[in-house]
This record gives C-alpha cells, sequence and structure tokens, in this order.
C-alpha cells in the first residue's frame, strides 16, 4: 500500500479480492468505461483481472478498522511492437468520492513511479471528464483526439 496523504492509499487489490467483490466493483469499472473515450469497450474484465493482464488499484480511506474506497483504477501495460516503446494505459478511472486535488496529484506521480518501474515511456488514458482533462494538462499530460471507425 503507498500513501498518498494522511489516511489516504492507493493499494493494488488482489484478483481474488476483486472477484468477491465483483458485482460493485465491476459496476464501477464499467461505469467509467461507458463514460470515457476508451474505445475498446470493457470485454472480459474480470478474466483480465484474474490473469494479471488488467490490475485493478484501490484509492481506500482508512480510519481505523473503517475502510472507504474513494477511486477505483485499472491499469495494463499495452506495448507497441513497431515504435518500440511502452504504454502504461490507465484503462478506466472511477472516482466514487471526492479526491482532493493534492491527492489525485500524488496518485498520478505514483501512477507514473508504476509506469517507469514496468520499463514504460508514458501513461495514457481514456477520459471525457474536463475537470480530469484540465487537471491532467496542468500535470505535463497532453491531450490528443481519438479517431475510429468501428465495424
Amino acid at each position: 500500500m503507498q500513501i498518498i496523504s494522511d489516511g489516504i492509499y492507493l493499494k493494488k487489490l488482489p484478483p481474488e479480492i476483486v472477484a468477491k467483490r465483483w458485482d460493485t466493483i465491476g459496476y464501477y469499472i464499467q461505469q467509467a468505461i461507458d463514460q470515457s473515450d476508451n474505445p475498446f469497450g470493457g470485454g472480459n474484465l474480470l478474466a483480465a483481472i484474474e490473469s494479471n493482464e488488467l490490475i485493478c488499484w484501490g484509492v481506500l480511506k482508512v480510519r481505523g478498522e473503517i475502510v472507504d474506497l474513494i477511486a477505483l483504477v485499472t491499469s495494463l501495460v499495452g506495448g507497441d511492437r513497431l515504435l518500440g516503446g511502452r504504454d502504461f494505459v490507465l484503462y478506466s478511472v472511477t472516482a466514487i468520492k471526492n479526491l482532493k486535488r493534492e491527492d489525485y496529484e500524488t496518485c498520478l506521480s505514483l501512477f507514473e513511479e508504476e509506469a517507469k518501474d514496468a520499463k514504460c515511456t508514458a501513461i495514457t488514458t481514456y477520459v471525457k471528464d474536463p475537470r480530469f482533462v484540465e487537471l491532467s494538462k496542468g500535470l505535463g499530460f497532453t491531450v490528443k483526439h481519438l479517431i475510429r471507425k468501428e465495424f
């Protein structure tokens, strides 16, 4: 568990815990995907988490024995064989409760450390929420548009 701020932590959730609580966790992940610009939809998310292809992270507020889920994030490492780069993809980001700007910034810097540890060259995410976009721009992210046609 990594400290974000006093009482707020980022924790990689074990697949067996995610599976036990899939009704709730799956709902929040799918909600984030549906409200984002993620062009890849949901697929079989639980199977991807159980195989560790997709990692589920919880932002937790801990007060004694009480643990509140503040946000859920899923990530994966994707590569581009042609260009040789690796992306740390924040596949879904769900804010369940409000997170202070400073905590959000710390959380993103922790994901940046994870990305570097995984030998990635960039972090990518799919979002529409203008607040998230503006906050991310202020942290050095660039916003590019995705053009895609499904058939």
